[in-house]
């Protein structure tokens, strides 16, 4: 059967177009809150994997920041900082005033703290690989310790986790974790590839790192480890230094770039004065830090090898940090 085509054109009708116009808004509505949603498991399945982390069960802890638990920020301060009015930052919201030290450990805890609005870092929401990290500017925004507790790693072994997302493009000096004294520890970027640790400005850094990249914009799990036996290798400082990236067990290679190490001490860790997140190599704000820092855990030893292993397979699952940075 021969079906006839009688040429004629029907237009849509109001109707129709309206029924079009709420199928497509219910399509785009149900995209929208299909991706809140996926947001929303992402940040409940860290804070699950963060309560049962091993970290707290283990010996040494001093102090513990995250940036996914509900205990870690002032509820007023975690609207996502990039998409706040002028208004509403002059308030104070999307910058941290304080990181709550989330350690269960016993004491006072030590938390991070800025009291000067323009110097708080911003809170993104969706920062390193979907979670929320602390992000700073690498201008001014720093935070310092309100307490003592930290002071527990002056003339001890330690071990420091810290996840963090790089996105400073020159090859300048950067630091995570510093001082504006000398003889103290810092913790960053040598440029823009090489990792700068030690007790005094600049000298331990690795040398190019073969198993993981530290370029700008890769999230990384950074773990350093001081350990000293039978009193600090004045000859060698580096052989009380160890250095591990995105969960591999090989240590990276470490060179020593200034013969300025603590030697009045059995650990090479004299002191731990004006600390703070984001800033140090004697307060010169060009080294600060620019980028996100998503975790950042620290004992007051040098954790075992299966102890580590645990900590950095918490870290590597929560933050989906791969060993290549892909």
């Amino acid at each position: 059967m021969k079906l006839l085509n009688n040429g004629n054109k029907k237009a849509f009708s109001l109707i129709e177009l309206s029924i079009v116009v709420l199928i497509i808004g219910i399509i785009i509505a149900g995209i929208t809150q299909s991706s809140r949603v996926l947001d929303l498991y992402k940040l409940s399945s860290a804070r699950t994997q963060t309560q049962s982390s091993p970290v707290n069960s283990i010996g040494g802890l001093v102090v513990w920041y995250e940036a996914t638990s509900e205990n870690s920020f002032d509820n007023k301060e975690t609207d996502n900082y990039t998409d706040l009015t002028a208004a509403d930052k002059a308030l104070g919201k999307g910058v941290i005033s304080t990181w709550h030290d989330i350690s269960s450990s016993t004491g006072i805890k030590d938390n991070l703290t800025q009291s000067t609005l323009a110097s708080r870092p911003q809170y993104l929401s969706d920062c390193i690989n979907g979670l929320p990290c602390i992000n700073f500017d690498g201008t001014d925004d720093t935070l310092s310790f309100d307490g003592v507790k930290i002071d527990e790693i002056i003339a001890s072994n330690y071990t420091i986790f810290i996840v963090n997302k790089k996105t400073d493009t020159g090859d300048n000096p950067k630091v995570i974790l510093g001082s504006s004294e000398s003889e103290t520890l810092h913790i960053g970027y040598k440029d823009n590839d090489e990792i700068s640790w030690g007790h005094s400005v600049g000298n331990i850094s690795t040398l190019n790192p073969a198993s993981v990249a530290l370029e700008d914009n890769n999230p990384t799990l950074h773990v350093f480890v001081n350990e000293v036996i039978d009193g600090f290798d004045t000859v060698d400082p580096k052989g009380n230094y160890f250095y591990y990236a995105n969960g591999t067990s090989t240590i990276e290679d470490l060179d020593e770039t200034l013969a300025g190490v603590s030697k009045g001490v059995t650990t090479g860790l004299s002191s731990y004065t004006s600390h703070t997140v984001g800033s140090g190599l004697l307060n010169t704000t060009a080294t600060n830090y620019t980028g996100g820092i998503g975790e950042i855990i620290i004992f007051k030893r040098a954790l075992k090898s299966q102890e580590r292993n645990d900590v950095e397979n918490y870290l590597i699952k929560k933050w989906l940090i791969k060993p290549d940075n892909s």
